[in-house]
């Protein structure tokens, strides 16, 4: 059976936005004036309109990500610009300092010269809603444990979609089991359609495909948001490369 890879971008995109817990049941961290963090509403209290624009902007985010794996530089800019010039309208006055945050990776998206700056900007953008779902108690909230999956044999590219999709979940949630899910499962899955590929174009395809795996076993343990934030622009970057690469075949 195919499987179906949209499953964890569905659900993000149905609950970005909606807070986790009710936070007014949790004691508040003391915090000194000058660190006060913006809080969650309870849920009764989150404006539906605002759960509508937070979609709009994952909506955007994913554009662009999908356009950087395809090669399409324009395309991640426009995405990117989208997002960096949307008025979220709704978004509360104690949050606009983490949706700067938001629109300022966006906006270096928008300008990029490069699809490896484009990836980059990708990054920065989905740690910055991680950063902004953290000190709100909102974002989507998943299941830690990505839904079972099967395979046909010449499933490879959505296996990788999918695990580099799980890796975006865990880095916009944030999650850092479901982003170890995706990478645990990048790094152990090779193609076995390699061999197919002509002589020129197989050994370029094998060691950036390497480099991938490599940069997944690198991004598997960690837990630092700018480590995640370097290593899955990384691997978009490649996911392009590789992809250039196939379409010379």
């Amino acid at each position: 059976m195919r499987a179906h890879i949209a499953i964890p971008v569905a659900l993000a995109l149905v609950l970005t936005a909606c807070p986790k817990k009710d936070a007014t049941t949790e004691a508040a961290p003391e915090t000194t004036e000058e660190e006060t963090m913006p809080t969650a509403p309870p849920p009764e209290e989150v404006d539906p309109e605002l759960k509508g624009e937070m979609q709009v902007h994952f909506a955007y985010a994913m554009t662009a990500q999908a356009a950087v794996v395809a090669g399409d530089l324009d395309g991640a800019k426009a995405a990117h610009a989208k997002l960096r010039d949307d008025e979220a309208a709704h978004v509360p006055d104690p949050w606009l300092p983490l949706m700067a945050d938001v629109k300022a990776a966006a906006s270096e998206g928008a300008e990029a010269e490069a699809l490896v700056e484009a990836a980059q900007a990708v990054a920065k953008v989905g740690r910055a809603c991680g950063e902004c779902h953290s000190a709100t108690n909102g974002g989507p909230d998943l299941a830690t444990s990505p839904p079972s999956q099967e395979w046909t044999e010449d499933a490879e590219m959505l296996r990788h979609a999918w695990a580099v999709n799980l890796m975006w979940l865990g880095l916009t949630a944030p999650n850092d089991e479901l982003w170890k899910a995706g990478t645990v499962a990048l790094a152990g899955d090779d193609h076995t359609s390699g061999s197919a590929l002509a002589d020129d174009v197989a050994p370029r395809f094998k060691e950036v495909e390497t480099r991938v795996h490599e940069a997944a076993k690198l991004a598997t343990d960690t837990t630092d948001p700018d480590e995640k934030t370097v290593r899955y622009a990384e691997i978009l970057s490649m996911c392009a490369t590789c992809h250039a690469i196939l379409r010379e075949e």
